[in-house]
């Protein structure tokens, strides 16, 4: 880590996508701290997904880590989302040494990185993997999407999160090569209540057919883009640390592709007092070391 006091501002590529879409939604996540429940399942599942298999990674067993999961995360019972994230991995696991060559080598998993962007901001993030294979090390990124793969090639190749990932490797001295993005859409089988057959069918339907559920996107390092990227994040994140006012973006106040609301809709729009949301203990939840 590089050094910084508790004054400096720390972003993340959450939080600057957060302000970019409304300005009154980073001042209530990032600045009140406000705690919401939005996407609540998804996150769940995404969650859980990514620390098995950092955990799996570093030789322990996942059926341990769920166990583990379910006293640190609400899972109440046996449930639809247990049930998913259990297919899930276990069909992952089961293709793994097809989907991946043996040659790959992990290097770091979980990795908390920052870098300096300005005098007293800080941009931090956490790496999932860095893997080393003949090319060089690779940064490995694990996506979740509930979606196919159309344009997400198009999405990646400009993802701020994934650019400042190399740009912050390099910067602690990962000589990397670029970024792999590593898709695994999330099953929308058809449910029952009996979980243990949930759980084979799930881990059925991936194995039998892994082409649609995982995917896997290469980017080499292009210094022009980098140069751009790291640019528009001084740019934004000078906004964010200038901004007295923090205007709201009606625009964004309800999304209606997805018939969903900003988890912050009550308070601009239906008086809700603020003092009815519990705080966050800090900021970046998802940070643990700052």
């Amino acid at each position: 880590m590089d050094n910084h006091t508790h004054n400096d501002a720390v972003i993340t590529a959450s939080a600057l996508s957060k302000y970019q879409e409304c300005h009154r939604k980073y001042k209530y996540a990032h600045i009140e701290l406000l705690d919401v429940n939005d996407d609540f399942a998804n996150r769940l599942i995404g969650h859980s997904y990514h620390r098995c298999l950092d955990r799996a990674y570093n030789l322990l067993d996942f059926e341990d880590i769920i166990l583990e999961l379910r006293d640190t995360i609400p899972f109440p019972s046996e449930n639809k989302s247990t049930s998913i994230l259990r297919g899930m991995l276990s069909a992952r696991f089961a293709l793994e040494a097809s989907r991946f060559l043996p040659w790959e080598k992990i290097i770091e998993c979980e990795k908390e990185l920052t870098l300096p962007i300005d005098d007293d901001v800080i941009w931090a993030g956490k790496i999932d993997r860095i893997v080393e294979n003949p090319n060089g090390l690779w940064i490995m990124d694990t996506k979740l999407r509930n979606g196919r793969y159309q344009m997400l090639r198009e999405i990646y190749e400009n993802s701020v999160q994934l650019v400042m990932y190399t740009i912050m490797a390099r910067h602690h001295g990962y000589n990397v090569m670029g970024y792999v993005v590593d898709c695994c859409r999330i099953p929308i089988l058809k449910e029952t209540k009996d979980w243990p057959s949930y759980v084979t069918k799930i881990h059925d339907d991936i194995t039998s057919r892994p082409e649609t559920y995982f995917s896997r996107f290469v980017y080499p390092v292009d210094t022009k883009l980098v140069e751009k990227v790291f640019n528009n994040v001084r740019y934004w994140t000078n906004q964010i640390k200038h901004d007295a006012e923090f205007v709201q973006n009606f625009s964004a106040c309800v999304n209606y592709q997805w018939g969903t609301k900003c988890p912050y809709y009550g308070i601009c729009h239906e008086n809700v007092d603020i003092s009815t949301f519990s705080k966050k203990e800090k900021s970046h939840t998802e940070l643990e070391t700052i």
